[in-house]
């Protein structure tokens, strides 16, 4: 997979420190697409899920990437059914073929619809930060990089022999290009991170998190391999997640070194020669195994220790004691800051290998009552408490849109206005009890039309 890492300025709406990068100009999308998630179960809300959007020419009737405007979807936007702006981060760019974003849905529930609009002139807003704001490390595919900007290289480490963690040109996991070791010289890993710089260490507490990935393991010959570990030996403080031949996998840990203080039962959740999505969860009391999204129960835990090396993928995090590798492929390993539901990690699974998880539209052309935007929209903090945004805006007579004032994708303030014939120079007023101190922050106003049609304008 082609990835991109952007770390990108946090946005805190509450004291107004935020601008927005780019040139001022009015953003009226061309394109829009709705996207219906019909995959979650009924009953069941997913919180903060990074949902998969599959995009190509063949799929959905009436996609074209030739009617994007930006460079490689830099005008792509998504927003729930009320009009709240998504944060997305694009994966895979392949305007040959399948392109793959990632959108963090605040909360997600059968039937739930989403709206993509494109073909603008507006900034780039992918933001793979905020996408993965729940997450410590996240690497998609064979891009060495922290999506989640956080700064943890992925750093592929052998003592001899051939390719190690390499890019695959002739392999594809169901994300794309993977990860690929051919390397079966004992301590061949990918280390994520470093003694410095450990991603374990940045969790909220190290008894809780959870650590995934798809893996399609071609060793079959190999008595046992790590498929993540902290530790530099079997003796060492930390944990492993193993794959042990005749015993499936289990995880493995203890607190302080002098062997094992706690395993999970073993189970033959790995397939040879073909994907499967493996994880595993530590809540502080209880390890548990998920196997393609289906848990298996676990084993009490005592207290395990972050490690002085990082975390491997394929074999010990530090080469003191000599292992044998995975070799094979490995594909978008994720650990998350604690333990996220049951429901959460199997739906990580089954959007991925389920073809229906989403369902697409038709591609739909802009409505003509677009409202149109322009000049500079600036937020006046005055002296008396309350805040003044000044923007120019036109639109159909007669017909009412609703505008908003955003910090990021943040809606600080909204309300409704009625055309009149031609452009209406029109100031927004609210009071706020904010202290922010008075002056002049910028902003971004959006009108939405009856249809649904939008434009934006940001402020220079």
């Amino acid at each position: 997979m082609k990835k991109t890492c952007r770390i990108l300025a946090s946005v805190f709406c509450a004291s107004l420190l935020f601008a927005v990068c780019g040139t001022a100009r009015a953003a009226t999308y061309d394109k829009t697409l709705s996207i219906t998630v019909t995959g979650v179960p009924s009953g069941v809300t997913l919180t903060d899920f990074p949902l998969l959007v599959r995009l190509s020419e063949t799929a959905i009737t009436g996609f074209s990437y030739q009617d994007f405007r930006g460079t490689n979807g830099s005008d792509l936007r998504f927003e729930t059914a009320d009009g709240t702006g998504l944060a997305y981060d694009i994966d895979t760019w392949n305007d040959q073929g399948e392109s793959l974003v990632w959108v963090k849905v605040p909360t997600l529930a059968q039937n739930d619809v989403l709206t993509m609009r494109y073909g603008s002139d507006a900034p780039d807003a992918n933001d793979p930060t905020a996408v993965w704001a729940n997450y410590v490390a996240v690497y998609h595919g064979n891009d060495l990089t922290c999506a989640t900007g956080g700064d943890y290289p992925a750093s592929p480490i052998k003592d001899s022999g051939s390719t190690v963690f390499a890019p695959s040109s002739n392999e594809s996991s169901h994300l794309g290009a993977a990860f690929y070791n051919e390397n079966t010289a004992n301590n061949t890993r990918l280390k994520l991170g470093t003694t410095a710089k450990n991603p374990l260490v940045a969790l909220e507490s190290i008894s809780q998190f959870s650590l995934s990935l798809w893996v399609k393991p071609t060793n079959t010959d190999s008595p046992s391999y790590r498929l993540a570990s902290n530790k530099s030996k079997y003796d060492d403080a930390g944990f492993e997640f193993l794959a042990i031949s005749g015993s499936g996998t289990q995880i493995r840990g203890n607190g302080s070194s002098n062997a094992f203080g706690w395993w999970t039962d073993g189970y033959q959740t790995l397939k040879h020669r073909a994907w499967t999505h493996q994880a595993f969860t530590i809540n502080g009391t209880d390890a548990a195994i998920f196997a393609d999204g289906i848990v298996k129960t676990g084993s009490v835990v005592t207290p395990t220790a972050t490690g002085s090396y990082g975390v491997a993928i394929g074999g010990y995090a530090n080469n003191a004691t000599a292992a044998a590798p995975i070799v094979g492929y490995v594909d978008e390993i994720r650990i998350y800051n604690g333990v996220p539901a049951a429901d959460y990690l199997q739906a990580e699974y089954e959007q991925v290998v389920t073809s229906d998880y989403v369902s697409y539209g038709n591609v739909q052309n802009a409505a003509t009552d677009t409202p149109d935007i322009s000049g500079d929209p600036v937020v006046v903090r005055n002296a008396n408490g309350t805040y003044t945004v000044t923007a120019t805006i036109g639109g159909v007579a007669g017909n009412q849109y609703d505008l908003a004032v955003l910090f990021g994708n943040t809606t600080l303030w909204s309300t409704t206005w009625t055309a009149t014939a031609g452009a209406d120079t029109y100031a927004l007023s609210w009071t706020s009890d904010g202290t922010e101190a008075a002056g002049t922050y910028a902003a971004s106003v959006v009108a939405t039309a009856p249809s649904g049609a939008r434009s934006e304008e940001h402020t220079s």
